[in-house]
């Protein structure tokens, strides 16, 4: 007999950031979901996270004429589009915000949770691209891509 499943609406899965000043990047621990300076993106359409391990070949004659690798270096990005609001509400993000980060090469924490579940990924990345899309009569709207530096976490690590 199928079951019904728990389908989560990826509206509640949004993306946030943490400024280095409000939580060190070198921190033994990544910040909890809880932290009350994670700033949201605001009016995000879609976002998503991308995570990658490089395969080391280690092919030789014992793997009788077959590829073999082993996992190499990882990397992980979150990609985003929505809206520009000049002026967002307290505890968001918009588009001069994210001019700001990127023209200062800043690294900062980034997430994507939602409060209410228990998943949580969370790093620290930097804005590898910004665009503005302004066309007529049409958004005025953002595109970015943030690459992680080191590992991603699905949560805070418990010691």
């Amino acid at each position: 007999m199928p079951t019904t499943r728990d389908f989560q609406n990826g509206k509640d899965y949004p993306v946030y950031i943490l400024k280095n000043t409000d939580y060190p990047l070198t921190s033994a621990l990544p910040p909890d979901a809880t932290n009350p300076n994670f700033k949201l993106m605001v009016c995000l359409n879609t976002n998503a996270l991308s995570i990658q391990v490089n395969g080391i070949d280690v092919s030789s004659k014992c793997s009788d004429g077959w590829a073999d690798s082993i996992p190499g270096d990882g990397s992980w990005s979150i990609t985003a589009e929505g809206a520009i609001v000049p002026v967002p509400e307290t505890g968001e993000l918009s588009g001069n915000d994210f001019f700001d980060l990127i023209t200062n090469k800043e690294s900062f924490w980034a997430a994507i949770y939602n409060p209410v579940t228990d998943t949580y990924r969370v790093g620290v990345a930097f804005f590898t691209q910004y665009n503005e899309n302004i066309g007529n009569n049409s958004l005025y709207g953002f595109n970015v891509t943030l690459t992680g530096r080191g590992k991603i976490y699905r949560s805070v690590p418990i010691t």
